[in-house]
């Protein structure tokens, strides 16, 4: 986008929270870094705004800070003046979103050592295969280097061996063509073993009006593909 003309500011929030409540504020000394450098610095979800008092990432055994080493994965909390009150009518969901005095997101992240905050997946989202987990951000960050990619969503497969494996829906750009064995190849070469999708199904995927991918459908059409249900256009 960069090349493009486009200058991206990423920020993050929910609807919790009242809109983006962290930016990935930039440094000039960053401009004079290789271009690879500077997409992972913005790609970073960032630090707080003036409207937020603090965000963390918390392991979520103990609710205490992870190490601030940009590998150890936790729970993103936040708190603030214009968080929520609470959920309507459901002081218990309430009661644990806001356990330990912050705002639990539900996301999952990293913190770097210089404070930077990276969301890393949606805590639904993580693939378990084997006792590994999978981030789905990840294997799909891949996917969409593939030329021949537009789209694309992982999510869990039930699998009997491995109790899920990562299943990716992808949608193609248009005129061109890649079979599932060639994204599955391509994955091979970029990711370890046990997060290479084992299932690839094409075809449109489903959104809301703003354009976010429904994964709650997607994850019931790969239970389908797991019980025979449906057909599996991957593998």
């Amino acid at each position: 986008m960069e090349q493009m003309g486009f200058e991206v500011i990423h920020g993050y929030g929910l609807t919790e929270t009242f809109g983006a409540v962290v930016v990935s504020q930039w440094h000039e000394e960053w401009d004079g870094r290789e271009l690879p450098v500077r997409a992972r610095l913005k790609a970073r979800q960032g630090v707080t705004t003036v409207v937020e008092a603090g965000a963390d990432v918390f392991d979520p055994a103990t609710d205490t800070p992870v190490p601030r080493d940009g590998t150890t994965v936790g729970e993103i909390v936040l708190r603030g003046n214009v968080m929520m009150k609470g959920y309507l009518k459901n002081p218990e969901a309430t009661a644990e979103a806001f356990r330990s005095g912050w705002f639990h997101t539900g996301d999952l992240g990293v913190m770097h050592p210089d404070g930077y905050l990276e969301v890393t997946d949606r805590a639904k989202d993580i693939v378990i295969s084997g006792g590994e987990n999978i981030s789905s951000l990840e294997v799909e960050g891949v996917l969409f280097t593939h030329p021949a990619v537009l789209e694309a969503a992982v999510v869990a497969r039930p699998d009997p061996k491995w109790g899920e494996t990562p299943c990716a829906f992808v949608a193609l750009k248009p005129g061109a063509n890649a079979g599932a064995d060639e994204l599955i190849a391509f994955c091979r070469a970029r990711l370890a073993g046990f997060k290479v999708p084992h299932t690839i199904v094409f075809g449109e995927l489903p959104k809301t009006a703003t354009g976010k991918v429904q994964k709650f459908i997607l994850r019931e059409r790969a239970r389908q593909l797991a019980t025979g249900s449906a057909k599996d256009a991957g593998e």
